[in-house]
This record gives structure tokens, sequence and C-alpha cells, in this order.
């Protein structure tokens, strides 16, 4: 997320010193644009879409089954593979779906902007 605007921005991710920089994919007509954003806050893209077409990234919250159970996209460097943890009411139900295994799933938010929706039943 970029420090000074509060938005998500997209691109290459650099590190210098204590700094973390997103250097912006280049627009037509406009150049490459290197932005401070919050270290933590940066998400790598898992190539795969939600049912609604939204790209899924790490960190995004999910919705799958009519259960409306909810969990949130971490790599696991372990199983080298994307992995949902599922909540319910706060507290992890149950640990490591692999997230192609989960089927269709639905992106409701992400863990920065949506904190809430780990911590209620929805």
């Amino acid at each position: 997320m970029d420090k000074q605007r509060n938005e998500w921005v997209y691109g290459y991710f650099v590190q210098w010193d204590d700094k973390c920089f997103i250097i912006e994919y280049g627009k037509k007509g406009i150049p490459p644009q290197q932005i401070e954003v919050i270290s933590k806050s940066v998400g790598q893209f898992t190539g795969l879409l939600d049912k609604n077409g939204v790209e899924v990234y790490e960190f995004d919250v999910l919705k799958w089954d009519d259960s409306g159970d909810t969990g949130y996209v971490e790599y696991s460097s372990e199983s080298t593979e994307y992995m949902v943890d599922e909540w319910k009411t706060g507290e992890t139900r149950s640990k490591g779906h692999s997230l192609c295994a989960l089927g269709e799933v639905e992106v409701i938010g992400n863990i920065y902007e949506h904190p809430h929706l780990l911590t209620n039943n929805n």
C-alpha cells in the first residue's frame, strides 16, 4: 500500500535498507515510478482468479462454499503453495487448506483494509 496516497499499487518489489518500494508498471507514455510502500502490505499475485474474475493476492480474505467460512491467503514455504486458514468468530478453526483445492472462492477484502472479516461470523 502506498504510504502517501493510501492506495494499492502494482509492480515490481524492491527493498533498499529498511525501505520498501514498488516500481509501478509503465503506463502508456508514462515512465515507471518508484513508490514507497508499507512493507508488510506487499502481497504476491497467486495467479488465480475468484468466481467473479477478481485477482487473488496473498493476504486477501476469501469466502467459499455456502457455509460462509472465511480465511486469508498466505504462502507456505513448507508446502510451496498458497494456503488458507479457516476462521470462525476470531479463532482459527482449521489450518492449511490448499487454495487450489478450495474450488470456487470469492475475494471479500484483505487483512489490512478489512481485518474485521476474520473476527465475525460471515
